[in-house]
């Protein structure tokens, strides 16, 4: 019998019941397993066709493109397809770990993926599914024997070890790019020593219209430019529009010669327009004018980044951007924390926190210092 999951892992009684339950039951959920798959497992030099299933939010999918390489160069015979949801399929283009990408997922239904592409996904004969997703492993494996998939690599830390045939064992919380590193271990056999960094590869098109951008917003080579993403779609551990103009306005007092962009989606522009108006003279708003890579490529311009725990993070760390960010203090800490050496937090040591607590903490930290921290980290102009 395999051990039993750790208490620590989860966040109410109700899912550790369930997943110390199917702990018990794993040898009879083994033989079930069996039953459903096209064959038995297999050595992952077999492999010659694997499917990675993804989350719905860019900023996991980033984190996942740490691995890509190293999943690529340990199983050079194996091509790898990405299931993930329209939106984030887009971080994922010209990747060249990646044969196809796979837009079919919904954000609102993570793994729910239409009748259609299911015979379509089956036609395909995967040796091997990934389910990266730490949390709702249970759905990616569901959707695995759909497919009948015999070989099937998970993150059994949670429970479910008895449908899983390559188990990835997580000794403790850690961020999601330490996770996809540890899985695409656990599948080579490899170390992987590289810089935890995720991977884009933005197309002259995106560098274009980026450059455009630039342009349209006014910039100019040698400016000292803040780029800010303060709103996000996540619905949980936010921080309000209130804190990114405090502690912005305190950037304009220390560095005065610095150019600020407001950055978000098309929808974002009222609530991104409303704060360029409070903060005034040489703030300006670029709001749904480019694509995700070609954000990036507009990323890579600018000397420092200010954002919340959501994707224009990582995109920021992808292509090396200096960042400074909010954690979200709603998750735990270990997993929601810096993981590149050119970002830094700047959030004090919690976790697990409602909105008012969230509330009261952020009304204690000190808003000229973040802002003295933003203008320190910054890079050099003469490093673009």
């Amino acid at each position: 019998m395999s051990s039993f999951p750790s208490r620590a892992n989860f966040r109410d009684r109700r899912h550790y019941v369930l997943a110390v339950g199917s702990e018990l039951v794993a040898p009879a959920l083994r033989i079930v397993a069996r039953r459903l798959s096209r064959g038995a497992p297999t050595d992952p030099q077999t492999w010659r066709r694997a499917l990675i299933v993804g989350h719905g939010h860019i900023g996991d999918v980033l984190c996942q493109t740490v691995s890509l390489d190293s999943l690529a160069r340990g199983l050079p015979e194996c091509r790898f397809d990405y299931l993930t949801t329209p939106l984030a399929a887009e971080v994922l283009v010209g990747n060249p770990a990646i044969t196809h990408i796979l837009p079919w997922n919904s954000d609102s239904r993570p793994n729910a993926i239409t009748a259609d592409n299911v015979l379509k996904l089956r036609a395909l004969s995967y040796d091997a599914i990934l389910c990266t997703n730490v949390v709702r492993h249970q759905e990616a494996l569901r959707l695995a024997f759909e497919l009948r998939i015999p070989n099937r690599v998970a993150f059994v830390h949670r429970g479910l070890s008895g449908l899983v045939t390559l188990p990835v064992h997580l000794a403790a919380p850690t961020t999601p790019a330490a996770q996809s590193r540890l899985m695409a271990e656990a599948i080579t056999g490899q170390r992987d020593m590289s810089e935890t960094r995720p991977r884009v590869f933005p197309s002259a098109n995106d560098v274009a219209h980026a450059d455009a951008e630039w342009v349209r917003l006014g910039l100019k080579t040698g400016d000292f430019v803040v780029i800010c993403s303060a709103t996000t779609r996540q619905r949980i551990g936010n921080v309000p529009r209130e804190f990114f103009e405090s502690v912005l306005a305190s950037v304009q007092q220390i560095a005065p010669h610095a150019k600020i962009v407001l950055t978000g989606s098309g929808d974002d522009a009222p609530v991104l327009n409303a704060m360029a108006t409070a903060l005034g003279n040489g703030v300006v708003v670029s709001a749904g004018n480019l694509s995700l890579l070609g954000f990036a490529a507009l990323l890579s311009r600018c000397n420092v980044h200010f954002c919340m725990d959501s994707g224009p993070r990582h995109l920021a760390n992808a292509v090396g951007t200096p960042v400074v960010f909010t954690r979200n203090l709603a998750v735990r800490a270990s997993e929601a924390g810096a993981y590149c050496p050119t970002e830094i937090d700047v959030m004090p040591e919690a976790s697990y926190l409602r909105p008012d607590q969230i509330a009261v903490m952020l009304s204690t930290l000190d808003r000229p210092e973040i802002a003295a921290t933003i203008v320190r980290y910054a890079r050099p102009v003469s490093s673009r």
